[in-house]
């Protein structure tokens, strides 16, 4: 099959358990979920950072990606001094659409991870919703990485649990 008969192939992921604390849910029945797949958003309470990278790994043409979680567990999200000790693949996705993160509990542990993916992000539009003080050094860093290809910008602050717009 070739990718042109499925021009925009988007797969959605939602899990909302009955326990707020529950982060048993495994993205490994997806890896691979569809060679076509361009667009992916997933929307978990908490995940691994490990699990999040390892199904990226397994998408071969993704160009968007939708993340939207309460927190990355960090049991294995890497200290921001120490390189990353999982073995990254020697390719990753283009990454050329659109990345919109809402990240609750802080954006260092993914975004470091993406920054560090061997093809680079090379998003066209970034919609990045921040809460401390800390993301803005990683806030930063997506948008210096795609200068060359960004064409739309969109900072949202969280306050008191209410999103406001901080940049349009």
């Amino acid at each position: 099959m070739d990718s042109d008969i499925f021009p925009r192939c988007e797969v959605g992921l939602q899990y909302n358990p009955a326990n707020a604390s529950d982060t048993q849910v495994s993205l490994t029945p997806f890896h691979g979920f569809s060679p076509f797949l361009k667009s992916l958003r997933i929307s978990l309470n908490a995940l691994q950072n490990s699990q999040i990278f390892d199904l990226i790994a397994s998408l071969p043409i993704l160009e968007d990606m939708t993340l939207l979680t309460n927190g990355v567990d960090t049991d294995d999200a890497p200290r921001l001094d120490v390189p990353p000790s999982a073995v990254q693949p020697l390719t990753s996705p283009p990454f050329t659409g659109t990345l919109d993160l809402t990240l609750r509990m802080g954006m260092g542990p993914v975004t470091r991870r993406l920054l560090g993916l061997p093809s680079g992000v090379h998003f066209r539009r970034l919609v990045l919703s921040w809460l401390h003080e800390t993301d803005l050094r990683w806030l930063n860093a997506l948008v210096a990485e795609c200068s060359g290809t960004l064409e739309h910008l969109t900072v949202t602050r969280y306050q008191r649990g209410m999103p406001t717009s901080f940049l349009p």
